[in-house]
């Protein structure tokens, strides 16, 4: 090879990263391995959220890379209002999720790699889908929770922008946040979010205002992966077939100095 390109993880038998389904988590609940202790589907906020720490912090070994969702405020922000949560109530449940996934649980005293994708708006593909609480599908659907979205990233931004207990960065999870040409600058529930970048730099933020290409067309995720969904939409069924079920088996770096 004389040092052309150089193949990253190979000390580790994994893929590089994965994204999983978020929608299928809330449906089916933490299970899936016999004579192991099992969830059922979550009713509440709370419920939700430990699910996911669980679930991240058990297929974070899994993968080289990071564990990502897409849509976490979308599927999220219908608990709020049937757990009739005020401000308060949503930002505890948000601090206790961002401090635990934050524990360091990976070998080498190391923070699972995480990446949470948040609409802002409800994208048109959840808009009038069902919403599921318990895993059953409600008799109302996603487009109904928007006030609730504003509460959910509202309070996400700002347990993200306070810190730990030392002021210091919250690592993970990666936000990411899609920018579009009709994406509101002026939105003050997203005062903490510049807030947030100036601080930290912590966000992701996928440009598409002079893309061909639109938000629902990739998925975020970690900080060397965008996958264009396009070319998967060309596959069949199988592993990669449908959304948000996607991944990728390793990176490679070329020696572009070299070549």
């Amino acid at each position: 090879i004389q040092g052309d390109f150089h193949i990253h993880d190979l000390n580790l038998l994994s893929v590089y990263c994965v994204g999983w389904d978020l929608f299928d988590l809330l449906v089916e609940g933490f299970r899936g391995v016999w004579g192991k202790v099992e969830s059922k589907p979550a009713n509440h906020l709370r419920t939700a959220l430990g699910q996911i720490v669980n679930f991240f912090y058990t297929l974070q070994g899994e993968a080289a890379g990071a564990q990502a969702f897409s849509n976490f405020d979308t599927l999220l922000a219908p608990f709020i209002r049937f757990d009739r949560l005020d401000y308060k109530g949503v930002k505890q449940a948000l601090q206790e999720f961002i401090f635990n996934i934050n524990v360091p649980t990976r070998v080498g005293f190391q923070t699972p790699f995480t990446n949470v994708t948040l609409d802002l708006n409800v994208p048109g593909y959840y808009a009038d889908q069902c919403v599921v609480i318990g895993g059953k599908a409600q008799d109302t659907t996603y487009a109904d929770f928007q006030k609730e979205m504003g509460l959910f990233n509202k309070a996400f931004l700002e347990v993200m922008a306070e810190g730990d207990a030392r002021g210091r960065v919250f690592t993970f999870p990666i936000p990411t946040y899609s920018i579009t040409k009709g994406f509101d600058w002026e939105n003050p529930i997203l005062d903490d979010l510049w807030e947030m970048t100036a601080k930290y730099g912590i966000p992701y933020f996928s440009n598409f205002v002079n893309s061909d290409m639109n938000p629902e067309d990739a998925r975020s995720m970690c900080c060397r992966l965008r996958i264009d969904n396009r070319q998967l939409e060309k596959r069949g069924g199988g592993l990669f077939g449908s959304n948000p079920l996607t991944g990728s088996i390793g990176v490679v770096t070329i020696n572009m100095p070299k070549i």
